[in-house]
């Protein structure tokens, strides 16, 4: 009988290593797969930063320009008045 439980307590050692070496090897699956996202998300806003200064630049052109086109447009109408 104690050999017997003996027995039985070795299968239960065993699947429970099992599954601990599982849930151990599914949760470092996890990890990279989330450390591979923090990464590319990292990589993506680095990318949006770029196109951020150049769409600030843009809009700093298209604002001197408008300005420009404002001033002129002011010379052009003060001098039709004259």
């Amino acid at each position: 009988m104690l050999l017997k439980r003996e027995n039985d307590l070795m299968t239960e050692i065993r699947q429970l290593d099992s599954e601990r070496q599982s849930l151990v090897y599914n949760h470092h699956h996890e990890l990279i797969a989330a450390s591979d996202t923090i990464a590319a998300v990292k990589n993506r806003a680095e990318q949006l930063d770029a196109d951020m200064d150049r769409l600030r630049n843009a809009f700093s052109e298209i604002s001197r320009l408008s300005a420009e086109l404002a001033v002129e447009h002011s010379h052009e109408s003060s001098q039709g008045s004259r």
